[in-house]
């Protein structure tokens, strides 16, 4: 079976409203960012299921919603896909819903008032059945039920470390194959295949025979007799070792809390590194969920994981993903929280969660507007550059290098440096730009499950002014142009008003324009074209004359504000893009530092004024912080 639905109330971030969220068989990664929910979920599943640690988990004052003791925490949890062996085990308590067997756990925590109406203590109840049911969860249930946690900053190091507390010692305790072994007899020969009781029962006994100790008995009974007692009957002290009586089970216990986990190559070399600990607790855990399988009558195991990149590397972080891929092919869920853009880059979107607020939106084909080919497109050009966008409070998408460079610095002028909102900028290479944007739209358009990541869409209009096509593409008049079936361009000609507003209304459609995601057009033709137009148009000189070494050309365009018929600058700054003359990703690096530089000056220049209309727009979208 496996956890299929989760529903918090009155929880930490949660309130009355319900928070419900819906599990998928194998991995299941919360993405978000830092107090978006991703640790509520987590200890959700914990408070109700319990850990296999067997850490007592105690419900405390913060857990409340707002800290009101007047509203008592629900938590929910349905299991679905149930074995056999798992229906014959919760008979008594599973649900049957279209010939499907089901099952409810619930857990309930609510202060108990004294006699003044002041809140006295928090009542815990665990319960199983379907609806309101108040049946106490049976404890052989609920101990099968235990989840494997590994916890975020988790101290890996003293986990692995030898000690009644080890998690290490716990595993190996929890590991059938190591009660095996034959037994010690004191007088009889030693068996090599000694259990690890029998172990510690020769140790006791090679202690208590030893010669140095022998000897200091026999002196502290010759002081004991001799020197401080009485005449009378001789005194036989004994040197005692402690465990020495105790159950086999125990000795087991003891022998184990005696062993470290450590590394070859760190037994002479000093400490093991934090990365490799953790990456040895995650193998021990694994190896206890490997043994539950194994077991006759297993209860489908699950695993919680908090931010497995914990000290580890990109190498090693993706190594680790892998393996929990391959591990839920075996029956076992793994549900994972995590900030890393590149963990998030390396599973499937399907297997994604965005966590908001304490609300959950999958990515999955049946939530969002994404189509099939999308998520296959995806799935190769989603890399962990891109994935920052799941950890961001807005987003802009652009289709070039150029506006990833500037548009940045364009915020930072006006104002409002994204880095300081937890806007991220991802640029989509082209003709990608409404696959990522339909990442945010979801199929059912009500405002309870719209994402509030306010996402804005950069696209070019694609429409060529008619005074530019003979300077940028070098045809003289229209009877030149090519067939209009055989050239990926459009004129401005072409478009009377009505059919330009169509055509707009299509290219934003088709991007995406929609819920919290929208879009903004260059227009005319390009983002570059469209700063040449603008107030921008003089600073763009300089930086664009730093690409020639010859005087008389640095001159030429310097020169270009002076040229008599301003309309065709526009198309002369952009014919050294659209002829390949210089590349716009350095151009726009050198024009970044140049506005930077002038906005050194004093007075500062009005950025509002001289940036794009349209750009002005989109900075202000994401940064709106009422939409945050």
């Amino acid at each position: 079976m496996y956890l299929a639905k989760l529903e918090i109330k009155n929880f930490r971030g949660i309130g009355e409203s319900p928070s419900i969220i819906n599990f998928q068989p194998g991995l299941n990664v919360l993405v978000g960012e830092n107090d978006s929910g991703k640790t509520t979920i987590i200890d959700a599943v914990r408070y109700l299921l319990g850990t296999n640690d067997m850490t007592t988990i105690w419900c405390r004052d913060f857990d409340f919603f707002q800290g009101d003791t007047n509203r008592g925490i629900i938590i929910k949890a349905e299991f679905r896909d149930l074995t056999e062996i798992e229906k014959t085990a919760f008979l008594s308590f599973s649900s049957i819903e279209n010939n499907k067997t089901f099952l409810q756990l619930t857990y309930k925590a609510s202060y108990i008032m004294d006699n003044r109406g002041n809140p006295w203590r928090i009542k815990v109840e665990n319960l199983i059945g379907p609806g309101d049911c108040t049946q106490q969860i049976p404890f052989i249930l609920k101990e099968h039920l235990r989840v494997t946690y590994l916890h975020a900053l988790r101290n890996a190091n003293q986990e692995m470390r030898a000690g009644r507390g080890s998690r290490f010692a716990q595993i190996l305790n929890s590991i059938q194959d190591l009660q095996k072994g034959s037994s010690y007899k004191k007088g009889e020969p030693i068996p090599e295949d000694l259990s690890l009781a029998s172990i510690m029962s020769l140790l006791n006994d090679l202690l208590k025979e030893n010669p140095s100790l022998k000897n200091v008995r026999n002196q502290i009974e010759k002081i004991l007799n001799n020197e401080l007692s009485l005449k009378g009957p001789i005194k036989k002290p004994q040197i005692a070792v402690s465990g020495d009586s105790i159950p086999d089970s125990q000795k087991q216990k003891e022998a184990l809390a005696k062993l470290s986990l450590i590394l070859d190559e760190y037994a002479t070399n000093g400490e093991v590194s934090l990365g490799s600990n953790n990456l040895l607790s995650m193998a021990c855990e694994l190896l206890l969920l490997k043994q539950r399988l194994e077991e006759p009558e297993s209860i489908t195991p699950l695993l919680l994981v908090e931010e497995p990149e914990a000290h580890l590397h990109a190498q090693r972080q993706l190594k680790v993903i892998s393996s929990f891929r391959k591990e839920t092919q075996k029956s076992i869920q793994i549900i994972v929280s995590t900030h890393s853009p590149l963990l998030a880059s390396s599973v499937p979107l399907d297997n994604i969660q965005i966590i908001q607020e304490g609300k959950a939106y999958p990515l999955n084909k049946e939530n969002t507007k994404l189509e099939e080919s999308d998520y296959a497109y995806l799935e190769r050009f989603l890399d962990s550059t891109k994935s920052n966008m799941f950890f961001a409070r807005g987003l802009i998408l652009v289709e070039g290098p150029a506006e990833a460079l500037l548009i940045p610095v364009f915020a930072e002028l006006l104002g409002k440096p994204l880095i300081d909102y937890g806007i991220s900028i991802v640029n989509v290479l082209g003709t990608g730009l409404s696959r990522y944007s339909k990442i945010f739209l979801r199929r059912n358009e009500t405002m309870d499950d719209t994402i509030k990541i306010p996402v804005a869409c950069i696209t070019d209009l694609d429409i060529i002014p008619d005074k530019a096509i003979p300077i940028c593409l070098g045809y003289k008049s229209n009877l030149e142009w090519p067939k209009s079936e055989d050239r990926n361009w459009r004129a401005e000609s072409e478009f009377d008003s009505k059919k330009r507003q169509e055509y707009i209304g299509k290219k934003k459609t088709s991007q995406g324009n929609e819920q919290q995601v929208k879009t903004f057009i260059a227009d005319p033709w390009t983002f570059e074209y469209v700063m040449a137009s603008s107030k921008l148009q003089k600073l763009m000189l300089k930086p664009l004359s730093t690409f020639y070494k010859s005087d008389a050309k640095i001159n030429e365009i310097l020169q270009l504000q002076k040229t008599q018929d301003r309309e065709l600058i526009p198309s002369i700054i952009y014919k050294y893009f659209s002829k390949k003359n210089i590349s716009k990703a350095e151009y726009a690096q050198r024009f970044a530092e140049s506005l930077l530089e002038s906005n050194q000056i004093s007075p500062q220049p009005r950025w509002d004024e001289l940036i794009p209309k349209y750009i002005v727009s989109a900075i202000n979208y994401v940064t709106n912080t009422e939409r945050i």
